[in-house]
């Protein structure tokens, strides 16, 4: 179910099955919106759907892996976005709006780690930048872009199986992966 309001402080949120957000990120008028408006729609629910896996089904442990959950609702929301709609090119908007934000944001000397230290409550809302959503979405394209598509989805399911109802590390990601890429390997040279 979703929730319009007028107005909401962070924009979107989501719970299980509950989906709160701004109005002008859910709603959507023919008759008085811009296509661009349509396209600012796609991608804002579409990392509150993706929350579902990334932060309800599998969290992270703690907040210095928060890239973790906005990283990869970043990503899902673009790549799911450009398999409904491929006219949009998506995935060209993703490069412009995320990765280029990301390089400018990230060049500077007092630039974080995309892991860092939350150990308190500065720290956790600090962690709330475009590291943890851009850099964790580019890090992700970029994965994938190595191992393959076919090798991501499998690993990411795996990801997802493993974890489900429980935490997960960064650790545990590239385990998986590692777990995944050899396993494809070995099989591909038998």
């Amino acid at each position: 179910d979703s929730v319009a309001f007028p107005e909401f402080y962070s924009g979107a949120t989501e719970g299980w099955g509950l989906f709160v957000s701004q109005s002008y990120f859910i709603l959507f008028n023919e008759n008085k919106h811009s296509e661009d408006h349509r396209i600012t729609v796609a991608v804002s629910v579409a990392p509150v759907v993706a929350h579902q896996w990334f932060g309800n089904l599998v969290t992270m442990e703690w907040w210095d892996d928060l890239w973790l959950n906005e990283g990869f609702a970043t990503y899902v929301a673009y790549t799911s976005t450009n398999d409904i709609f491929p006219d949009w090119s998506m995935m060209e908007i993703f490069t412009f709006d995320t990765v280029s934000a990301l390089l400018k944001d990230d060049s500077f000397d007092f630039s974080r780690p995309m892991i860092s230290p939350a150990d308190n409550t500065e720290d956790i809302m600090q962690n709330y930048d475009s590291i943890s959503f851009y850099k964790g979405a580019a890090l992700i394209q970029m994965l994938e872009n190595v191992v393959g598509s076919d090798v991501f989805s499998r690993a990411i399911n795996n990801y997802l199986i493993s974890h489900q109802f429980h935490s997960a590390t960064s650790d545990d990601l590239w385990a998986v992966f590692s777990w995944q890429v050899t396993k494809d390997c070995f099989i591909l040279f038998l």
